[in-house]
């Protein structure tokens, strides 16, 4: 529900911002009464922490995010003019929010280096040849590529830049991008150290990590005459 409500905000506006999430939380079943005590990001945390079980999608969205740590994923505002659209299937892919950050499940690109990215007139272009996997993308050898990310405007401006050495693509599938496509991302840093993944399903391997989310990429996937040239 929470994705048919900001489909339907995403073009409105507001002379009452700080209701908002009072409306939506009306919308929802929420406890609305127990979001009149906080105001400002710290309602907006609230009710993401509320709603708990959010589309997977949500850290891809076009929109103003919240400040403080462990909720920089999280939008500030559903009434923002985005082409991005959420996730409405109700058995759609979910992620947790919790105390902590959002938990869940994304194909992730991890780097050898960190990158450092900034917007800029253009904003910053960084090319990224994918050659490993975990073992979690399937068919075998299908993983190899040449990536391109662009760095969005809500990346800060030169001489100022942001640092990232991980990618994760809006897919629910989780399969990697045919040659060509595009898809939204966003960029993160390793706050530590991959674990092996207890929950992975036997025919594949995952890992767990802990994430910084730094800001919404586009991806692209060159084709074959691009990577030639």
């Amino acid at each position: 529900r929470s994705g048919h409500i900001y489909q339907a905000f995403r073009y409105r506006l507001t002379n009452a911002p700080q209701e908002e999430f009072l409306s939506v939380s009306g919308m929802l079943s929420l406890d609305t009464k127990s979001l009149l005590s906080v105001k400002g990001e710290e309602r907006t945390k609230k009710f993401w922490l509320m709603l708990k079980w959010i589309p997977f999608n949500v850290p891809f969205l076009i929109c103003p995010k919240l400040s403080e740590p462990g909720f920089r994923w999280a939008p500030k505002t559903m009434m923002c003019q985005s082409q991005t659209t959420l996730d409405t299937d109700v058995e759609g892919e979910k992620s947790e929010c919790t105390e902590q950050g959002l938990v869940g499940t994304y194909l992730t690109v991890c780097f050898d280096s960190m990158l450092k990215g900034s917007a800029g007139e253009r904003g910053s272009i960084f090319y990224i040849w994918v050659e490993g996997s975990d073992g979690s993308v399937a068919p075998p050898n299908d993983y190899r590529a040449l990536l391109r990310l662009y760095c969005v405007e809500s990346w800060p401006k030169p001489p100022n830049s942001h640092g990232f050495d991980a990618i994760m693509l809006g897919n629910e599938t989780r399969a990697v991008i045919s040659a060509g496509q595009w898809v939204p991302g966003a960029a993160f840093s390793h706050q530590d150290s991959a674990v092996e993944d207890p929950r992975a399903p036997c025919s594949s391997t995952g890992a767990i990590g802990k994430f910084r989310y730094e800001g919404r990429l586009l991806i692209e996937r060159l084709q074959n005459h691009e990577m030639s040239s």
